[in-house]
């Protein structure tokens, strides 16, 4: 994090000699906030100021959410999906990267199986029908999807 913090060193170069000493990482995988938070509004502006940098959303919130207050959950909230143990107590899975449809020696990696669940569920919706004809990566993984019918 720390190397991606500092390629925004021009951008906003006193925030980012503070981000690099924050004591952990975010990742905004998994996020919430209010609808008047300022936050969110200056964290848009951040992000589209280095919106050419690597990931723009994750490292500018790193660069100064010092500013604001804040909770971190535990990582039942955001447990991801090759890192974390899956287990009762968690509530959120997060599908960082393409690992949500990663094939291998018969299976999903990555507990790919359990978002190939829900997606199946819900990819018929109305809301889903639209969201999958205009993004490109969910049109993708239906294709997966559909690609492995015959072994699900």
């Amino acid at each position: 994090m720390r190397r991606r913090i500092l390629r925004w060193k021009q951008i906003s170069p006193v925030d980012c000699n503070i981000a690099v000493n924050f004591p952990y990482a975010l990742n905004t995988g998994v996020f919430g906030f209010s609808d008047d938070s300022k936050f969110m509004k200056d964290w848009y502006g951040l992000a589209n100021l280095g919106r050419d940098q690597y990931i723009p959303d994750e490292v500018s919130c790193q660069i100064f959410i010092y500013k604001y207050p804040h909770l971190i959950l535990s990582r039942d909230y955001n447990t991801s999906c090759k890192y974390d143990p899956i287990c009762d107590a968690t509530k959120i899975v997060h599908y960082h990267g393409r690992k949500n449809c990663r094939w291998k020696n018969g299976d999903f990696e990555f507990n790919g199986g359990l978002w190939v669940n829900e997606f199946k569920e819900i990819k018929d919706k109305p809301f889903m029908k639209e969201a999958i004809a205009s993004d490109p990566r969910l049109k993708g993984n239906l294709k997966i999807i559909d690609s492995y019918k015959g072994k699900l």
